[in-house]
C-alpha cells in the first residue's frame, strides 16, 4: 500500500494542475491594430516567437494563460516549447520574465524574439540541439516573411491584383462551400454551442456560432506518390501556402480578441515531405473519401473499442476525420479539434473547390470537422500573397466555427457571435452606428476579405 501513495499523490497533483490549466481562459489584454484602419504592417509588427521550458501540453496551456494575463495574445502553440504571439512593447518585459511555480515543476519563458535573427541570437546550445516540430520551424520563418517591407512595386502589383479580384467577383459562380451532414445520433460529448442569434426568424440553433478557447488544428499538405512527380509540391508554393495558413489561423485569434475572447491553436503541421501526407495518386483525383482515411491511419490506428463511425449518407472522409479529431481533442484536453487538407495542383481549374465539412447531431448542435482545397482556387492560385487581404483559409475555418456564407440576401438573418449579420448583400442600418448604412460589405465570409471596406461595424 505504501508503494501506491507516491503514484496516487502524483496523479492527484496532475489532475489538480490540469484542472487549473484548462479552466476559464483569461480575457485578452492586447488586441492588435485593425488591418482595415492601420494596415498589415502595423497589425503584424508585434508578432513574436516565445520560447519556453515546458515539457507537456498541460504546462504549455498554463503558461499560455499566464502570458495572456501579462498582456500577450497567443495565437499558435507549436510544441510545449514554442508559441507565436503578439507581444506589445509595453508587455515585453513582463512576458520575458514570466515564471510559474507549479506542482510539476518551475515553468519559465526563455526568450521573446521578433525576427529570425533575434531568435537565433537568443537560443542556448541546449535549445539549438532540441528536437523541433515542423510547425516550430514554420512560425520562426513566418516572422521575417510577414514583416518584410513592401516595395513600391509590391504595392503596385497588390493593388492591380485586388482590382482584378474586384472585377471578377460578380462573374464567379460562388458555390455553397459548407456541407451540413446529419449523423442521426446524439453528440458523444458536450458541444460548445456558442451564442444564439439576436432577433430574426427561424431556428436559433441554425444561426449561432461557437466560441472556443483552446483548439487543436491539424494541417496536411498532401503529396502525390506518382512516379512522374509532376504534381509534387513546388517548395516556393508550399512556403507561401504555409504562411498563408498561419495568417488564416491568426485572423480568428484577432477577431475574437476584439470581443474579449481568447482563442489559441495548438498547430500540428504535416508538410509535403512528411510520410503522413504521401498519397498514392493525385489527391485531387482520388478524392477526400480516399485520402483522408489513409492520412488518419498513419497517425491513429482504430481498435475494436475505438473505431470510426459509420453514418448513413456521410462520406468515409468525414467519418474518419471526425474520429481522428475526437481522439486528438481528448489527448490534448482541448475545447475543439479540426483539420485542413491542401492538395497541390500545378495548373488549370481547381478540382477541390474550397469547402468545409460539418456534422449535425440530433439536438441540432453542429461540429466542424475539416476543410479541403487545392492550389488553383481563383483568388489564391500559386501566389496567395499577391492578394494579401484575401484569405480563403480563414473563410473555411470560419465555416468550421459555424459562420455561414454571406453570399446572398437570405443569409442576412444569420448572426455571428450574437451580433446580427448586417454585412451582406442588402442595405441595413449599421449596428450601433446611428446614421450609417451598409450595402455589400466584403468581409471574410463574403469574399474572403480580412480587412472590410466599411468603418460602420467591425463584425461580419
Amino acid at each position: 500500500m505504501m508503494r501506491r501513495i507516491p503514484f496516487l499523490f502524483a496523479l492527484t497533483a496532475f489532475l489538480l494542475f490540469a484542472a487549473g490549466a484548462f479552466a476559464q481562459v483569461p480575457q485578452p489584454g492586447y488586441v492588435p491594430p485593425d488591418v482595415g484602419e492601420q494596415g498589415l504592417a502595423a497589425h503584424n509588427e508585434h508578432l513574436a516567437v516565445i520560447e519556453l521550458n515546458c515539457t507537456d501540453v498541460a504546462s504549455a496551456i498554463q503558461m499560455r494563460n499566464e502570458l495572456t494575463r501579462r498582456g500577450a495574445l497567443v495565437s499558435l502553440i507549436t510544441s510545449p516549447r514554442r508559441m507565436l504571439a503578439w507581444v506589445p512593447p509595453a508587455a515585453r518585459e513582463a512576458i520575458a520574465s514570466t515564471r510559474l511555480e507549479t506542482a510539476v515543476g518551475n515553468l519559465s519563458v526563455l526568450s521573446v524574439s521578433y525576427s529570425t535573427a533575434e531568435f537565433a541570437r537568443n537560443r542556448s546550445m541546449d535549445q539549438i540541439n532540441a528536437e523541433e516540430t515542423e510547425a516550430d520551424e514554420a512560425i520562426v520563418e513566418f516572422l521575417d516573411f510577414i514583416k518584410r517591407p513592401l516595395t513600391d512595386e509590391d504595392r503596385r502589383r497588390i493593388a492591380e491584383r485586388e482590382a482584378e479580384i474586384e472585377a471578377l467577383m460578380p462573374t464567379i459562380d460562388r458555390q455553397e462551400c459548407t456541407s451540413i451532414l446529419e449523423t442521426g445520433e446524439d453528440a458523444p460529448y458536450e458541444i460548445i454551442g456558442g451564442m444564439p442569434a439576436v432577433g430574426g426568424e427561424g431556428d436559433q440553433v441554425n444561426r449561432r456560432t461557437r466560441l472556443n478557447g483552446y483548439v487543436v488544428h491539424s494541417s496536411f499538405f498532401l503529396e502525390s506518390q506518382t512516379g512522374s512527380g509532376s504534381w509534387n509540391w513546388d517548395n516556393t508554393v508550399y512556403t507561401r501556402y504555409r504562411n498563408f495558413y498561419i495568417v488564416g489561423m491568426n485572423y480568428w485569434v484577432t477577431f475574437a480578441a476584439r470581443y474579449g475572447k481568447t482563442i489559441s491553436t495548438w498547430w500540428r503541421l504535416y508538410g509535403p515531405s512528411n510520410s503522413v501526407t504521401q498519397i498514392n495518386g493525385e489527391p485531387v483525383a482520388v478524392g477526400e473519401d480516399s485520402f483522408i482515411p489513409v492520412v488518419v491511419l498513419r497517425l491513429k490506428v482504430p481498435t475494436i473499442f475505438n473505431w470510426p463511425p459509420s453514418w448513413s449518407g456521410i462520406g468515409t472522409g468525414t467519418e474518419w476525420c471526425w474520429w481522428y479529431n475526437k481522439n486528438v481533442r481528448s489527448a490534448y484536453n482541448a475545447d475543439d479539434a479540426i483539420c485542413g487538407f491542401i492538395a497541390y495542383k500545378p495548373s488549370g481549374e481547381e478540382q477541390i473547390w474550397p469547402h468545409a465539412s460539418v456534422i449535425s447531431w440530433n439536438n441540432g448542435d453542429r461540429e466542424g470537422v475539416y476543410f479541403a482545397m487545392d492550389t488553383r482556387y481563383w483568388q489564391a492560385q500559386h501566389d496567395p500573397f499577391a492578394a494579401p487581404m484575401r484569405n480563403v483559409i480563414a473563410h473555411e475555418i470560419g465555416h468550421l466555427w459555424g459562420a455561414p456564407d454571406e453570399y446572398r440576401d437570405d443569409n442576412c438573418n444569420w448572426s455571428y457571435r450574437g451580433i446580427p449579420n448586417i454585412n451582406c448583400q442588402t442595405t441595413h442600418a449599421a449596428y450601433e452606428r446611428p446614421g450609417f448604412n451598409m450595402r455589400g460589405w466584403d468581409g471574410i465570409m463574403v469574399g474572403n476579405y480580412i480587412r472590410g471596406n466599411s468603418t460602420a461595424t467591425p463584425v461580419h
